[in-house]
């Protein structure tokens, strides 16, 4: 009786699955050395607690002095923002770091129309931080309103805002409401009755 032997398969079974699991090792030692790397980076990374606007969040870095860091976090400073330590401060673990941002305002005055940064509390000298002079006799309207050029500008409101998809960093989320200061200049008049002539400033 003769007999008709299978065809032995099972050493091409075995050219067919090493391949598979050289692939699959070499992806794994690939996402082992990606974990050690970022462990490495996490671990060697510098804690520093930074403070914007009252929101306060750690972070971690490897840079070296403050100015970069800043940058990193997506900060865009003007000249009148405070920032302490100094931007070149070189950075520490745990250090603490505080970004206080001057007030946004729009500025309508002479026929320009601008966004200054301040930190005066009355429309007088938020209008001299933004290089606006003004005198006595010019008229400030602020958020539309009729406003002596001494009194207290309204209160800074800043809310909060829930992030969406991207949470990002905490203070990305901060809305400032806007101020709008007008300034309507006075105009000399000359005015001659008959007497002695005499000048008035009026903005009428």
């Amino acid at each position: 009786m003769s007999s008709i032997s299978q065809p032995w398969t099972q050493p091409a079974e075995r050219l067919l699955r090493w391949p598979f699991l050289g692939n699959l090792m070499t992806l794994a030692q690939a996402a082992a050395a990606v974990l050690a790397l970022w462990s490495l980076w996490t671990l060697t990374a510098t804690p520093v607690v930074v403070t914007v606007d009252g929101i306060t969040e750690t972070v971690h870095t490897h840079r070296r002095t403050l100015a970069p860091l800043l940058a990193d976090l997506g900060l865009e400073l003007h000249p009148a923002d405070r920032v302490s330590p100094g931007l070149d401060t070189r950075l520490r673990p745990d250090m603490t770091v505080t970004v206080e941002r001057a007030r946004p305002v729009r500025v309508l005055a002479d026929g320009r129309d601008l966004t200054a940064y301040v930190w005066g509390e009355t429309p007088r000298s938020a209008l001299r931080e933004a290089g606006i002079p003004v005198d006595d006799y010019d008229r400030v309207y602020v958020n539309g309103q009729p406003v002596a050029l001494d009194a207290p500008l309204p209160p800074r409101n800043a809310t909060l805002a829930q992030p969406t998809y991207n949470p990002g960093h905490p203070w990305e989320n901060l809305q400032v409401d806007s101020l709008q200061l007008r300034v309507y200049r006075s105009i000399p008049i000359t005015v001659d009755d008959g007497n002695v002539p005499y000048t008035i400033r009026t903005t009428a």
